[in-house]
C-alpha cells in the first residue's frame, strides 16, 4: 500500500511540473534572419529554466518579453521598428540595429552623380578619330586629357549639395540650399547619411530635411515619409514629437543637428535609456510626478511608468521604493 501511495505522489509531482513548462512564442517575422530564428538546445534549456520574476525582461528573437504577475508577456517588438533586441545592463532593450547603417547604402544615390560619367561621352571625341585621316589627330588623343574632366566627378562628392550658401544668414532651413540647415541664424551643413548622426544614440538622418531626428517616436512622425518638409518639434517633456510642415522661425532653424525645440529650448531629439533624463525634462509635472517618467526603449521618448502612482511611488505593494531603486521585499 505504501509503495502504491509513493508511486501515486511521484505521478502527481510529474504532472504538476509538466503544466508549469513555458512555451516560447514563435516569431513569424519573415524578415528575421536564420541565425535569429535558430536556438541551440542549450539556449532553449536556458530559457525554460529562467525564472519569471516580476519586471524581469528578456529577449526572445527580436521581441522583448517582460514578466508580469509571474507570467511572460510580449512587451516590445524590436523587429517591427527595424531594431534588434539585446540585453544591456541586465535589461532587454530594443536598440538600433547597427546593420541599419547599411541604409547608408542610400548614399549610393550619390552614385547618380555617376551621370557625370556622361562626360565619358567626351569619348565621342574619339570621333575625331575620323580625322585619323590627317594622322595628326593622334595629337588629338591629347583630348584624352579631357578625361581629366573626370575630376569633375569630385563634384559627385557633394552629391549636388549647395556649398556656396554655407555661412550665409538664415532664419529657416529652406533658405540654405540642398543638404544644408539653419542653426542660430547661420547656414551649416546638414546630414546626408546616418553616419552623420552619431551625436546621440537613436538618431537617424531624415534625408528630406537633412536633419538628424528621432524617426521612431510618435508613430514615426518625424520620419522621411511623414515629415518631408518643415521641421520636427517636441513638447516640453519630450513625451511626443511632431512634424511642423509649415516651418516657423521661432521653432525651426534654431537647434543644432540632433536637437529639437521643445517650446522653450533646444534639447536632444532622443532621450537616453542609460542616463535617463526624463525626470529632469518633466520636472514641472505634478501628476504624475517627475519620478514617474522614464525613457521608453525603442522609441527614445519619455513615457509614464504605469507602475508608478501620482506620488512617485510604484503601485506594486510587493516593492519598496528607495529613491528610484526597486528593492524586492
Amino acid at each position: 500500500m505504501k509503495k502504491f501511495l509513493f508511486i501515486f505522489i511521484v505521478f502527481l509531482i510529474f504532472i504538476s511540473c509538466e503544466s508549469k513548462k513555458r512555451t516560447t512564442p514563435q516569431n513569424d517575422d519573415d524578415n528575421m534572419s536564420a541565425t535569429d530564428q535558430t536556438q541551440t538546445d542549450d539556449e532553449q534549456d536556458s530559457d525554460d529554466d529562467s525564472r519569471c520574476i516580476d519586471n524581469k525582461t528578456k529577449c526572445v528573437g527580436n521581441f522583448v518579453f517582460k514578466c508580469e504577475d509571474s507570467e511572460w508577456i510580449e512587451w516590445d517588438d524590436c523587429a517591427g521598428q527595424g531594431m534588434s533586441c539585446i540585453i544591456k545592463t541586465g535589461e532587454a532593450q530594443c536598440v538600433p540595429d547597427t546593420g541599419d547603417t547599411g541604409d547608408t547604402g542610400d548614399t549610393g544615390d550619390t552614385g547618380d552623380t555617376g551621370d557625370t560619367g556622361d562626360t565619358g561621352d567626351t569619348g565621342d571625341t574619339g570621333d575625331t578619330g575620323d580625322t585619323g585621316n590627317t594622322g595628326n589627330t593622334g595629337n588629338t588623343g591629347n583630348t584624352g586629357n579631357t578625361g581629366n574632366t573626370g575630376n569633375t566627378g569630385n563634384t559627385g562628392n557633394t552629391g549636388g549639395c549647395d556649398t556656396v550658401s554655407i555661412g550665409n544668414n538664415c532664419s529657416l532651413d529652406n533658405e540654405c540650399g540642398e543638404c544644408n540647415i539653419c542653426v542660430k541664424g547661420k547656414c551649416v551643413k546638414g546630414c546626408t547619411t546616418d553616419e552623420d548622426c552619431k551625436m546621440y544614440l537613436g538618431l537617424k538622418c531624415n534625408k528630406k530635411l537633412f536633419r538628424c531626428t528621432n524617426v521612431y517616436a510618435s508613430l514615426q512622425a518625424c520620419g522621411e515619409t511623414k515629415c518631408s518638409i518643415g521641421c520636427c518639434i517636441a513638447d516640453a517633456g519630450l513625451t511626443v514629437v511632431k512634424c511642423l510642415t509649415t516651418p516657423e522661425a521661432s521653432k525651426c532653424g534654431l537647434c543644432a543637428n540632433g536637437e529639437i525645440y521643445n517650446g522653450t529650448e533646444c534639447i536632444p531629439a532622443v532621450c537616453s535609456t542609460t542616463s535617463d533624463n526624463c525626470p529632469t525634462l518633466n520636472s514641472s509635472s505634478i501628476d504624475p510626478t517627475p519620478e514617474c517618467f522614464e525613457c521608453k526603449s525603442g522609441e527614445f521618448i519619455c513615457k509614464e511608468d504605469p507602475n508608478c502612482s501620482s506620488s512617485g511611488v510604484f503601485v506594486n505593494a510587493a516593492q519598496c521604493i528607495c529613491g528610484r531603486k526597486v528593492v524586492m521585499s
